[in-house]
């Protein structure tokens, strides 16, 4: 086979994936790009995830399931086992677990329990029919509800087990809304039987067969009913309304043979073993809210939620942003639900439909964006605005203060910006004796935008002091009312912090909520905030953008922004939601003379994108103009280095 091998291989996460050994020139027996071969290293590149690992000096394809099939063999390759027997067919599928039959109700009889106990707007009760009729992704904007919404569609399903994946914020959320629901107090009498709970030999299991099983024959042992305060009491994380709780730092508890269980997202990403036993328990409904963040379709997150969902009767991905750049962060959802395949085919295919192959990956084909955009309406989410439900929601207002700033700080860094591309281009051009060329400018810049980062830390540092003046003359002119900061850096927080209680009277309590803080701490920061009993709360976009409600303001102040439209609209509907009275008024603070300018253009740019796929409030930057991606910039000042390096042409005589 000219010297081609593949071989399945395991990763700690159990995976199968393959590993691919080719000459360095091997080309594809049937591939051709205007009539020239396409070299096998370039066709492995095409694969999600694929990757070189220089430990084997390999190519690494990380789920098998991501090759349509016939192409390793179409490409000369034979397909062994670590030991050398050959591979078949059914050894390239994922190991999951069938899931149980769950009867979906028809329009004619598709209702709410009477016992449902959350109050539903009726956009909402609209919504969760939808859902139980099919359109699986609840992709509702953020602020109108989608908890409530998935909840009653997990209700009028009859499910006997649920499971719901989060972020670590909400999980208090979660419970209380489940609770409220009534959704643990009348799961049907009769469920389904214990599901098969299987562990490879040797695996330690999350849920230790207890010693002595006392309960009834047959009863599978590591499964309980949980349905009296007795059997509740002294297990670490489960609440007493039958809803089990799976916390990072707490003991595990056991899986209910019905009931609810809510676990945080990042921690079943992380935990195989977890996420396999949750998969083995065989969910009738998986609610995974903010369902956004396995958009990456070659990362573990998505990887081991795609395999979640697949072992699932019914998925419900929940997210305000469905997508936050491009098209192929649908990919996952659409899979999630089924819809991948029977839609649109293979991941491969809905890639090639919707996005184009450029120097900087893969970019969105807006001339497909419509028909995409039509689909998905037609029959696969369900998709509102606050516009569309809210008719009585005050409105956004936003306004840009253009700051001057002291640049010494800006410009230092700047100049370690330009001082690490400088040794990098004397570095290249010593070794092969020319200046670096475009493809390999354009290769160095995407994996060093770290750099972009500095000075984005710096342009955010430099505005810590008009944002501190700008709180303090706001307070004074508006007393009582509270105020909320944003920032995306942990550098300008802490600053932002410091600078605020240094400034401010004792009086004007300043709370933080950031990545260090932890969830317990998080969730009685913001009840305090509603409460009153904070005056000025400083937030991280990433960590506080997602689940929590301030609705307590209607004033925000954007130190920094986000290079994501979506992720600036979730944090500004933190404010902007259902219980919000007031119009609510954001300021972004933009620094001239530093990157600001161009993070705006960036915001500018994929809110086109998002427009042309949904409907939504993406326009959440300042009108600005400048290089549109942050590899653009680097590649820019890189662009500046060389520009000094290369030899002037003689003026003509």
């Amino acid at each position: 086979m000219n010297g081609n091998s593949a071989v399945l291989v395991t990763d700690v996460d159990g995976f199968t994936g393959v590993r691919l050994r080719f000459p360095y020139d091997a080309e594809h027996p049937t591939l051709q790009v205007k009539r020239h071969p396409v070299l096998l290293r370039e066709w492995v590149k095409d694969f999600p995830g694929a990757k070189w690992d220089t430990k084997t000096k390999a190519w690494i394809i990380p789920d098998v399931t991501d090759i349509p099939r016939g192409s390793l063999t179409a490409a000369g390759f034979i397909t062994t086992h670590p030991d050398g027997s050959r591979a078949v067919p059914s050894d390239l599928t994922r190991d999951i677990p069938p899931p149980v039959p769950l009867a979906i109700p028809d329009a004619a009889h598709c209702e709410l329990p009477k016992w449902f106990g959350l109050p539903l707007y009726p956009y909402q009760l609209a919504g969760a029919i939808d859902v139980v009729l099919g359109k699986r992704i609840l992709a509702d904007a953020p602020g109108v509800g989608k908890t409530r919404t998935s909840l009653a569609a997990a209700a009028m399903l009859g499910a006997s087990r649920i499971l719901v994946l989060c972020p670590p914020v909400v999980t208090t959320h979660w419970v209380r809304e489940i609770t409220a629901s009534g959704i643990p107090a009348h799961l049907p009498a009769d469920p389904p039987a214990d599901p098969p709970l299987r562990s490879a030999p040797g695996e330690n299991t999350i849920n230790q067969v207890p010693p002595e099983d006392t309960r009834s024959p047959g009863a599978n042992p590591r499964l309980s009913n949980l349905t009296t305060k007795q059997q509740n009491a002294g297990q670490s994380g489960i609440v007493e309304s039958g809803i089990v709780v799976v916390k990072t730092g707490a003991k595990q508890p056991e899986l209910p043979r019905s009931g609810v269980v809510v676990a945080s997202a990042a921690l079943v990403a992380n935990r195989p073993a977890l996420a396999r036993e949750l998969a083995e328990w065989r969910p009738e409904v998986f609610i995974y809210d903010e369902a956004h963040g396995a958009k990456t379709w070659g990362s573990r997150r998505s990887r081991v939620f795609r395999r979640l969902a697949k072992s699932c009767s019914v998925t419900i991905p929940t997210t305000g942003t469905p997508m936050m750049a491009s098209p192929l962060e649908l990919a996952p959802l659409l899979d999630m639900t089924w819809m991948l395949g029977t839609r649109f085919g293979s991941y491969l295919d809905f890639r090639d439909t919707y996005t184009h192959p450029t120097k900087w990956g893969w970019k969105p084909n807006r001339d497909a964006l419509p028909q995409l955009r039509s689909i998905l309406e037609l029959g696969l989410w369900v998709r509102r605005t606050k516009e569309d439900v809210l008719s009585d929601m005050p409105p956004k207002v936003r306004n840009a203060i253009w700051v001057d700033v002291p640049l010494a700080a800006y410009e230092a860094a700047l100049e370690e910006v330009y001082a690490v591309i400088a040794e990098w281009v004397e570095a290249y051009r010593d070794e092969a004796g020319h200046l670096p060329d475009d493809d390999t400018i354009t290769e160095w810049c995407s994996g060093q935008l770290s750099l972009v980062a500095r000075l984005r830390q710096a342009a955010g540092l430099a505005k810590v002091p008009a944002a501190t003046d700008l709180v303090a003359d706001w307070l004074q002119a508006n007393p009582g009312a509270p105020i909320v900061l944003w920032a995306h850096h942990k550098t300008v927080v802490a600053a932002l912090v410091t600078a605020l209680q240094d400034h401010l009277p004792t009086a004007e309590r300043v709370a933080v909520i950031d990545g260090s803080v932890p969830e317990e701490e998080r969730a009685s920061i913001v009840d305090a905030f509603q409460a009153g009993r904070v005056r000025v709360l400083v937030c991280s976009i990433q960590a506080a953008g997602v689940g929590i409600t301030l609705t307590r303001s209607s004033e925000a102040v954007f130190v920094e922004t986000d290079w994501t439209p979506a992720l600036m609209a979730q944090a500004e509907d933190r404010q902007h939601r259902i219980g919000q009275e007031h119009p609510v008024t954001y300021t972004t603070l933009v620094a001239s003379g530093t990157l600001d300018e161009r993070v705006q253009a960036v915001l500018a740019t994929k809110a086109r994108t998002l427009d042309a796929v949904m409907d939504g409030d993406h326009r959440v930057g300042v009108q600005v103009n400048g290089r549109l991606i942050a590899s653009d910039i680097l590649r820019g000042l890189v662009d500046e280095v060389i520009a000094k390096r290369r030899p002037r042409r003689a003026s003509a005589a």
